[in-house]
């Protein structure tokens, strides 16, 4: 989809991981993120540019959707530990990534963490990269 206003093409889609537990207990998720390849100058690669939400989901019937609570939103270079929470059945963590929009407005739709910084013409073309690496542990 053609962004005009930061003048390049943002992707159509975002991507989940979705982690949860067979039982009663503790999950605890830890995340980290390792820059890659960055095409601009420090601090203007992929973990700026890119956002990560986890919520935790919890099953609340089957005509109604599940409830959600955020408990974490930020930059993929601002992840610092993880989220800990107490699971019953019917509840789960969903992971979402996605490249920040430039979105500052609530009207407008999902609002950017604070300082992510949306591709923009200016970037340098090349192949961006990053890893997040997430270990969970249940209890």
């Amino acid at each position: 989809t053609w962004d005009s206003k930061n003048k390049v093409y943002m992707p159509s889609t975002n991507y989940s991981i979705t982690i949860t537990s067979a039982g009663n207990g503790t999950i605890t998720t830890n995340f980290q993120y390792v820059e890659g390849t960055n095409q601009n100058a420090t601090g203007h690669g992929l973990g700026i540019k890119t956002s990560i939400a986890v919520e935790k989901n919890t099953y609340t019937g089957p005509s109604t959707a599940p409830s959600q609570t955020q408990l974490l939103y930020s930059r993929l270079a601002d992840i610092t530990g993880g989220v800990s929470e107490q699971f019953g059945t019917g509840s789960w963590f969903v992971v979402y990534v996605g490249v920040c929009t430039g979105n500052q407005l609530a009207k407008n739709g999902t609002v950017d963490p604070s300082g992510c910084e949306p591709f923009s013409g200016a970037d340098n073309v090349g192949q961006y990269t990053g890893e997040i690496i997430v270990t969970t542990t249940a209890n």
